[in-house]
């Protein structure tokens, strides 16, 4: 590896004068500086025109005391470490790419600001000895990571590869614009008004500090995580929880859109209110807080255990519940006919207002379902074998059949089971 040392005289990237080994640094060379090195700006050799593909092995400028500018349109890929002097000045808007396949990259700010753009390249190591500030957009292209307890300041983040922020260092966007196709671990904070699309997320803290989100797209869980907010003040479109994963709200969260259960997951300790309907075809634990549905439709495979609550405009098709409390509260709230409630555990079923209409329900466990105010069931309730079903308290208007699975089973308790005009109370065995 030569080195490449800016002259006194300094100027374009490109022209040899601008070095005093006369040569351009190439992919193989290491940029370095003295204290008497002159200002370098990232051009071609007109000094006109940005030079879009400069490059050098590495870029250390210690001591260096002069200005480095990256004009608008201007890039330059530093393969490997990048260090900064306190003593320097960064100006521009061009483009700064740290990394190439493998290689590690250490990375020196110095408390400088990066004042144009910085991509990510490459599936090296990237370390940080300090805080790293990007003025414009940061952008991550390959699946990496990053060590060293320090924060990647920026307006905006776009990912197209993997990106994991180690130990307790962050990723903080700052009033610009947030997307992440890849996925991103590790801490996130979120500061002024941003505009979400969407966040893929591997697990960490998300914190929401200040100012207005608008999330357009999916926040894509994958790994345990808490949402931060504070005051409140973040509305999520969608959610999906792909993998097995605890979510953590330290406050009560709304989101706008459909909240998707594909893998066990639980939520925890506080409120969450969906109004864009709910899709689960795993189980979901709500721990301490309520699982607020305000509309949309909810449909699940997948056994809900908690609160939960049922109001706005808001349609119900097949429902498993375990150990839980259903309010169907106020509104109108529609259960979708051929669809089937199954009861795996201890429930309780309250009915606010209005009288709600199950179609069918299913009894899996030796359990006791409380009944409050009236129940309507269409269709028919199934007993599974051998369980023994309490039903307590409540008005039950039941237009089919009740069936004990295998010739075996009951159903008792207070519950008033009343049959309406268009079917009789039937008892079979099957």
């Amino acid at each position: 590896m030569a080195n490449r040392t800016i002259s006194n005289a300094g100027g374009n990237w490109k022209a040899t004068t601008a070095w005093v080994e006369g040569a351009v640094p190439t992919a193989s060379d290491a940029v370095i500086a003295t204290a008497t090195s002159g200002a370098l700006s990232l051009f071609e050799t007109n000094g006109t025109t940005p030079a879009t593909d400069c490059v050098c092995a590495s870029m250390v400028l210690t001591g260096y005391a002069n200005t480095l500018t990256a004009p608008d349109g201007s890039s330059v890929n530093v393969y490997g470490a990048v260090t900064f002097a306190t003593g320097m000045t960064i100006a521009g808007t061009g483009m700064l790419v740290i990394g190439n396949g493998a290689t590690t990259s250490t990375i020196t700010s110095a408390g400088k600001t990066w004042s144009g753009s910085l991509t990510f390249n490459g599936t090296g190591t990237k370390t940080l000895t300090g805080a790293l500030t990007i003025a414009a957009t940061f952008t991550n292209l390959a699946n990496c990571s990053t060590l060293g307890n320090y924060a990647i300041t920026t307006q905006n983040y776009s990912s197209g590869g993997n990106l994991t922020i180690g130990g307790t260092g962050s990723l903080v966007v700052s009033g610009g614009s947030f997307n992440s196709q890849g996925m991103l671990t590790g801490n996130l904070d979120m500061t002024g008004s941003i505009a979400v699309s969407d966040c893929t997320y591997g697990g960490g803290t998300i914190t929401c500090v200040s100012g207005t989100r608008q999330c357009s797209g999916t926040l894509s869980i994958s790994g345990n995580t808490t949402l931060n907010t504070p005051t409140a003040n973040l509305v999520w479109d969608k959610i999906t929880v792909s993998n097995a994963a605890t979510v953590t709200l330290t406050a009560n969260t709304s989101m706008s859109g459909l909240l998707t259960i594909s893998a066990a997951a639980t939520i925890t300790p506080s409120n969450l209110t969906v109004a864009g309907g709910y899709t689960g075809t795993a189980a979901l634990t709500v721990t301490t807080g309520t699982l607020a549905l305000t509309g949309g439709t909810v449909t699940s495979a997948g056994a809900i255990t908690g609160l939960i609550t049922v109001s706005g405009t808001t349609t119900i098709g097949n429902l498993k519940l375990g150990i839980a409390m259903l309010t169907c509260a106020s509104g109108t709230v529609t259960v979708t006919p051929g669809t089937t409630l199954t009861l795996t555990d201890t429930a309780t079923l309250t009915v606010g207002a209005g009288l709600i209409s199950w179609q069918n329900v299913t009894q899996t466990e030796t359990k006791t379902i409380t009944l409050t105010n009236a129940t309507m069931i269409r269709g028919n309730v199934t007993i599974a074998a051998t369980k023994v079903a309490t039903w307590d308290a409540g008005i039950v208007y039941l237009g089919g059949t009740v069936t004990f699975g295998s010739g075996s089973g009951s159903l008792s308790g207070t519950s008033v089971i009343t049959p309406f005009s268009n079917g009789g109370l039937t008892i079979s065995i099957t």
